[in-house]
């Protein structure tokens, strides 16, 4: 592989990196979050349930204002986790599924949820059903009804790709599942915190989100949302601060699911950006869409450059993935960071499933994930850099 710089005639080059890897991992950190988590971590450490001093709980503060942003109740499932892959596991192992136990999830998935699943496969004998994506990008109706007909335990989905950006419309398939008597789980890791994720209205009996991605919050936060009438089994037991005299994980939520020392440094910044997403998230999203639709459009314009989704609502999430005519996309990323100091993501983006349906199979795709945050300056100099490289 040869690096060359591509200089652009009408652009310098920037004094800080432009960061389109907000799919990954949300930058900059919302306002607040940095604040919230050095308070906590200058101030003697306060648990409710491990401490007499009861003038702060992070914890509930947290909870309570999850609960808030995802209209849900009761406060108390909601369970706070290392991660979404955590939330995940979890939420998988929890159901007790079993050997012929059907599970169905679609092409568009994140290995968080295909890893567990394929192992259980493996090891216990679950029959799981991947539902293809049709030629406009939605999940293939047919094939789905089939695997409903099976009676399915578990239907997993994820709320948008975070390969094409495209949002699901799982409220449909998951109210067709929950008629066939199945738990729903909801991956709601690329909407929750940019879009309205209600788990009533979507018909989902577990909802899984991440801290650090559209909720612009710290790494290493995560959560699972337990609707009230859906039974999840402890995976991991340890100490929780309460009912010690208990030799079995307490039964009571949010300890039967959360056990050992919480990352409240982590939580404390959650809280604070649950609470701008809250407020904002109508602002913020409408800026998201305005600046993607610039950048799909000016890819789609460029005579060399494919742009992999069906139609300009796909990239409603900021996802947008593409190819360049020439080069792989690992190529196009390098010289992109090192000669345009732009931040983006290629590869398969842990989704390898949904590339055998976008043609982008087996190298993946070069992918620009946008937020808020970022400016139509920086959509202007990224489409100038790619434009160099297609040219």
């Amino acid at each position: 592989m040869i690096l060359r710089y591509f200089a652009l005639s009408n652009r310098t080059l920037p004094k800080m990196s432009i960061y389109l890897n907000n799919a990954a991992s949300g930058w900059p950190l919302a306002p607040g979050v940095l604040d919230a988590m050095e308070h906590f971590l200058i101030s003697p450490h306060c648990h409710s349930n491990r401490s007499s001093d009861q003038t702060t709980d992070v914890l509930q503060s947290c909870r309570d204002a999850i609960a808030h942003h995802f209209r849900f109740n009761p406060t108390n499932r909601v369970i706070l986790l290392p991660s979404a892959t955590y939330a995940l596991n979890i939420a998988v192992l929890g159901c007790n599924l079993g050997k012929n136990d059907v599970v169905v999830v679609s092409a568009a998935e994140h290995n968080s949820l295909l890893r567990p699943l394929f192992r259980l496969q493996e090891q216990i004998g679950i029959v799981l059903k991947v539902i293809p994506l049709n030629s406009e990008g939605n999940l293939c109706e047919t094939e789905f009804e089939r695997a409903i007909a099976l009676g399915p335990k578990l239907v997993a989905l994820t709320h948008a790709s975070n390969v094409t950006g495209r949002i699901f419309n799982v409220q449909k398939w998951f109210l067709l599942a929950k008629l066939s008597g199945a738990t729903t789980l909801l991956d709601a890791a690329q909407t929750a915190g940019l879009v309205d994720v209600t788990p009533s209205e979507l018909s989902a009996d577990l909802t899984v989100f991440a801290g650090h991605k559209c909720f612009h919050g710290p790494p290493g936060i995560g959560g699972l949302l337990v609707g009230e009438n859906t039974e999840i089994q402890p995976i991991l037991t340890g100490g929780t601060g309460i009912r010690s005299n208990l030799l079995q994980q307490p039964p009571d939520y949010p300890t039967r699911l959360e056990c050992g020392t919480p990352n409240l440094p982590a939580i404390a910044g959650l809280h604070a950006a649950v609470q701008t997403s809250t407020i904002e998230i109508v602002e913020r999203h409408a800026r998201i869409k305005a600046n993607a639709k610039l950048l799909r459009n000016g890819l789609t314009e460029m005579k060399h450059v494919s742009v992999l989704s069906h139609s300009q609502s796909d990239n409603e999430t900021g996802v947008i993935s593409f190819l360049v005519n020439g080069w792989e996309p690992d190529e196009v990323g390098m010289i992109l960071q090192q000669s345009y100091s732009i931040v983006c993501r290629t590869g398969l983006h842990c989704a390898p499933l949904i590339h055998n349906y976008i043609n982008s199979s087996p190298f993946g795709t070069v992918r620009f994930s946008i937020s808020s945050y970022n400016t139509s300056e920086e959509i202007a100099f990224a489409l100038d850099a790619v434009d160099a490289l297609a040219k």
